[in-house]
């Protein structure tokens, strides 16, 4: 039947729509709206009875044909008939198991625009009130896929509409919780009716579950990753062990290192005080470079046996008249002192 629909006249492209049907009065109720009124469809809107059977004798004059629920023993044949009447636009809907493969071959390069769509059984419902989807062609479908009729009929007449759509073969069923997230994302980018067609036309809905599935699991690895902890060893006792004697031994060597290049230092220190009061006395030696190459080593060991450094690892010094003034027993003290320094000193840094 020829089935007219608001969008189709609201578009401008149609001066007259004939609406082909078995049953006029029944038709009149169904397709003369408070809508249609208001729109000016009722103005170019004509009423034919008649029957898919009859329907090629009917394309005289008519530049576009909407088969809706066409019977798909017939629907070949007839658009075979409206190509040969010179119909330029057609839009078919199958609600039944078919191949449009013969259709589609006789009006390949021949100009005529076409889509050609295979609907889940069609029940009685408004349009709005389910998502739907559109797939390949030869997918089929599973027990209670349905499509509500005043959907299939506003997607068939879009078709007319929407470019993309020309030379298409399509599957028309009511969607799923996913196909509803994604009319939700189109309507939320701020699309029209038609524009949400055509990307479901287009493939939209299969490309938007996968990038719901990517940012899925990226989530997933990255919960995974936070969840998992930071390092697991896989050393062996023995393996932990020898790593940490290594790395206590590498520490007292720097530790020991810094020291020395502290004690080098003060050294120093001390040394340029003895350089500045000799170098201008008889015989003394006027080059700071040749005095330090000189005496820097007896500095060194001199200041070695005079100092320590203290649990802090702060150098501290003992003046020589302290020493001089101490007894044997009180030298020996200090020497075992200084050692307990030194061994408290790297037990700290390990």
């Amino acid at each position: 039947p020829l089935t007219p629909t608001v969008p189709t006249y609201t578009s401008g492209v149609f001066n007259k729509i004939i609406a082909l049907c078995p049953d006029v009065s029944f038709a009149k109720k169904r397709l003369i709206s408070r809508t249609a009124r208001y729109s000016g469809l009722i103005n170019v809107l004509e009423f034919e009875e008649g029957t898919p059977a009859t329907v090629a004798d009917k394309f005289a004059g008519v530049n576009s044909w909407l088969a809706f629920d066409a019977d798909p023993a017939q629907i070949i044949s007839q658009v075979g008939a409206a190509k040969a009447a010179g119909v330029q636009n057609i839009v078919a809907v199958v609600a039944a198991d078919v191949d449009f493969s013969p259709a589609v071959a006789q009006l390949e390069g021949s100009g005529i625009s076409y889509t050609f769509i295979q609907s889940a059984p069609i029940v009685d419902g408004k349009e709005g009130t389910n998502p739907f989807v559109c797939g390949e062609v030869g997918t089929g479908f599973v027990a209670g896929d349905v499509i509500t009729r005043d959907e299939a009929v506003r997607i068939a007449a879009e078709c007319f509409m929407i470019e993309s759509a020309a030379g298409k073969s399509f599957t028309l069923k009511n969607g799923d919780d996913s196909a509803m997230a994604y009319l939700k994302k189109l309507r939320g980018e701020g699309k029209s009716r038609r524009e949400e067609i055509m990307y479901a036309i287009a493939g939209g809905l299969g490309e938007f579950i996968e990038e719901v599935k990517e940012v899925e699991e990226k989530q997933a690895a990255k919960k995974s990753a936070e969840e998992k902890p930071k390092y697991v060893s896989t050393q062996t006792e023995e393996e932990r062990t020898a790593e940490i004697d290594a790395l206590i031994k590498k520490g007292q060597e720097k530790l020991k290192a810094k020291q020395e290049e502290e004690l080098v230092n003060a050294a120093k220190t001390e040394l340029m005080i003895a350089f500045q009061k000799q170098k201008w006395s008889e015989g003394g030696i006027s080059d700071a470079a040749e005095y330090e190459e000189t005496y820097l080593a007896e500095y060194v060991e001199d200041l070695r046996d005079r100092s320590y450094f203290d649990e802090d690892g702060v150098l501290n010094f003992v003046r020589e008249e302290d020493l001089d003034a101490m007894s044997e027993e009180e030298l020996a003290e200090l020497d075992a002192e200084l050692a307990a320094e030194e061994a408290l000193a790297g037990a700290k840094d390990e």
